[in-house]
């Protein structure tokens, strides 16, 4: 299943959206996604079974949410088994309003949340981080919990 929602008003001008993919308990999926080169980041919050992500010739195993930074190739995205995984699609440079790092630094890397996010002390931000996951399968509260983390 895959389900969208908006971000609060306060968010729109640099979130486009959160996005939302799940198989039901005890159910397993094959999941392949094309991400192309568009100037957006991703937010991504994985509960479920971890992913290859294969951009160019690099191909990695991402077994914990991070922030896949803005991309100048096109990323293929392979995930297979259950899948519980949900994320915050930025705008075209919308992640810097968040973080403290460069931009360029983080371009094609996949780097843990906490390391790019500013503002909560580590433990704070890792229990919103595990609030956000812990409400799987309801995107409503996910996506409340998200704009709090923003």
């Amino acid at each position: 299943m895959y389900v969208i929602r908006y971000p609060a008003e306060a968010l729109r001008d640099f979130v486009e959206q959160y996005w939302f993919v799940s198989c039901p308990t005890g159910e397993s999926t094959d999941l392949f996604v094309d991400v192309y080169v568009d100037g957006r980041a991703d937010l991504v919050f994985n509960r479920g079974v971890g992913y290859r992500r294969s951009a160019g010739k690099v191909t990695q195993q991402i077994d914990w949410s991070n922030v896949d930074a803005q991309r100048t190739l096109p990323v293929q995205i392979r995930q297979r088994g259950h899948v519980q995984v949900c994320g915050v699609r930025f705008k075209p440079a919308g992640l810097a309003a968040f973080s403290d790092s460069e931009m360029a630094v983080l371009t094609d890397r996949v780097v843990p949340i906490d390391q790019v996010l500013r503002g909560a002390p580590p433990h704070t931000a890792a229990a919103q981080l595990d609030a956000i996951t812990q409400a799987h399968g309801d995107p409503d509260t996910q996506a409340s919990r998200i704009d709090a983390l923003l």
